[in-house]
Order: structure tokens, then C-alpha cells, then sequence
């Protein structure tokens, strides 16, 4: 084969090999936690944190592992996202999509029995997608790449 048919295959295919290459995508990350709750022997007790993001434009989820909990209430901004009938013994995961501010206020209060626990995040999707060698400059102004 000729040196010229050798860099046309050459090329050939690495063309091939970027048309056919899937986009980056950052994927996932934690906005909040994980913490956990334990509900202990004095009375119900809300606890709240306040926490920011960079960007409450994306997509979160509130995601709850549960220990068998019976009974608790999560709000976040002032909104109930799960109440006490969304927990029992059966019930091992919660997930709800929600929607952040640039600063937000979560507030669980664990109303079970003594020594239930769980475990609570907020986990965000980088909706960025960049192909190979791509930049891309947020609103926010920081540059991913």
C-alpha cells in the first residue's frame, strides 16, 4: 500500500473515531450531604441547614436512605418534600426531584422511635454536556472543561 493510501486510511478512520466518540458529560454531584438523622430519646427536634449552589437552574433529586424510619418530616425552602405518611418500616429509599435556590433551607425533624435513623442527600445533574476538547463558560462564569 502506498504511503498516500496509508494517511487517507489513517485519516479515514480517525475521523470515523471522532464522529463516533459519545460526548463528556460531567454527570452527577452532591449539592448537600450526606448527613445523617437519628432520632433520639428527648422530643422531636427539627434540625435545619442552610447550604448554596452555583447553579439551582440544573436538575436535583432529595434522596433518602432509610433506615426503616417510621416517621419524619424533610421541608426544604418551607416546602414539605416527605411527610410522615411517606415513611414506614417497608420503605428503604425516597426520591423526589426538587428545586433549589442559590441558598436554601433544609429542615428534618425525625418524629419515630427512639434510634431510627437515615441518611440524606441532595444530589445535582451537571447538565453539561462538551464534546472533546470543548469549553463551555456558565452563567456563574467559571469555565468547565
Amino acid at each position: 500500500m502506498s504511503l498516500a493510501k496509508t494517511y487517507g486510511l489513517l485519516i479515514l478512520v480517525g475521523a470515523v473515531v471522532l464522529t463516533l466518540a459519545p460526548d463528556v458529560s460531567a454527570g452527577t454531584f452532591v449539592a448537600f450531604g450526606p448527613t445523617p438523622y437519628v432520632r433520639d430519646t428527648a422530643a422531636p427536634v427539627a434540625v435545619s441547614h442552610t447550604f448554596t449552589v452555583l447553579d439551582p437552574m440544573t436538575t436535583y433529586t432529595l434522596r433518602i436512605d432509610s433506615g426503616k424510619v417510621s416517621s419524619a418530616i424533610v421541608t426544604l425552602n418551607g416546602v414539605v418534600i416527605f411527610e410522615e405518611r411517606d415513611f414506614n418500616a417497608n420503605v428503604a429509599l425516597l426520591t423526589k426531584s426538587v428545586t433549589l435556590q442559590a441558598t436554601n433551607q433544609l429542615t428534618v425533624e425525625m418524629r419515630g422511635k427512639t434510634g431510627e435513623s437515615m441518611t440524606l442527600q441532595i444530589i445535582g445533574v451537571d447538565a453539561v454536556v462538551m464534546g472533546i476538547g470543548s469549553d463551555i463558560t456558565t452563567a456563574y462564569g467559571y469555565c468547565r472543561n
